[in-house]
């Protein structure tokens, strides 16, 4: 089944602190704008949905969103501030809503979601549910950074060092608290470990861990074809700046072929 590759802890360890961490790292506007133009007048589907970061602000421009997490902790914060409903969710994935028949006309995965899906046949079935759930026709637009070892993330309040092999760095340091992150990268099998480390005096250990299955953007562009997806755009940002050999993310969009 698709889920999230840290299922088991992601939810109920980081839902009551993403938005703290989170808190400056708002969607910029040309986001909303390119997704919302995208959706047109079709639903839009977010998978990943979390605590409604980019999915709130968006339904809040008259777009139809429904955010699929398999994490009902992060859906309880996304629903205490959205008191109004404008963002249906569903605590499946994207799997389940396939399955439910829901018809929509753009899903969109932010800020790495692809690579927190489960190795290999859940991003490959992440493309194959898209297409199911579009009909005719849609778009789907996934936001990743680029694998280059030795560098730093460009995204969130405190990006991460991408390493060839091992890395530990302090995040913080505090009176009374450290937290380290502490990370490996398997580049033989794609996949790169993060823990998040907190000691706190009197209270121990805290560990919040992610999973990362990365891609590169030729192997992203090969799911989405076998998927009957053609890409259509590939940006270094939002704002639709150039995507280069130097790029450190993309914004690649891919539509859905009309025989499929």
């Amino acid at each position: 089944m698709t889920a999230l590759s840290s299922e088991s802890t992601y939810g109920d360890t980081f839902s009551a602190e993403y938005d703290r961490t989170f808190a400056d790292f708002e969607p910029p506007a040309p986001q909303l704008d390119y997704l919302a133009e995208l959706a047109g007048h079709s639903p839009a589907l977010e998978v990943g949905v979390g605590t409604g970061r980019v999915a709130i602000p968006l339904a809040r421009r008259g777009i139809d969103v429904i955010g699929v997490d398999p994490s009902q902790a992060m859906l309880d914060v996304l629903r205490s501030k959205d008191p109004e409903g404008l963002v249906s969710t569903f605590c499946e994935t994207i799997d389940r809503t396939a399955e439910r028949g829901e018809q929509v006309g753009l899903v969109y995965a932010p800020f790495n979601v692809l690579f927190l899906l489960d190795q290999k046949i859940a991003q490959q079935r992440f493309f194959h549910n898209a297409a199911a759930l579009m009909g005719g026709g849609g778009h789907v637009v996934v936001e990743c950074f680029v694998p280059t070892q030795q560098t730093r993330l460009v995204d969130g309040p405190n990006p991460a060092f991408f390493p060839a092999s091992k890395h530990v760095e302090v995040r913080s340091i505090g009176l009374d608290t450290v937290t380290l992150l502490v990370s490996e990268n398997d580049s033989s099998s794609q996949v790169w470990q993060l823990n998040e480390v907190t000691l706190r005096h009197g209270q121990g250990v805290h560990i919040v861990p992610s999973t990362i299955a990365y891609l590169t953007c030729e192997q992203i562009d090969d799911l989405a074809a076998a998927a009957g997806f053609s890409r259509v755009s590939r940006t270094a940002d939002w704002n639709g700046h150039a995507f280069t050999n130097q790029s450190r993310k993309h914004i690649s969009t891919y539509a859905l072929n009309k025989e499929i």
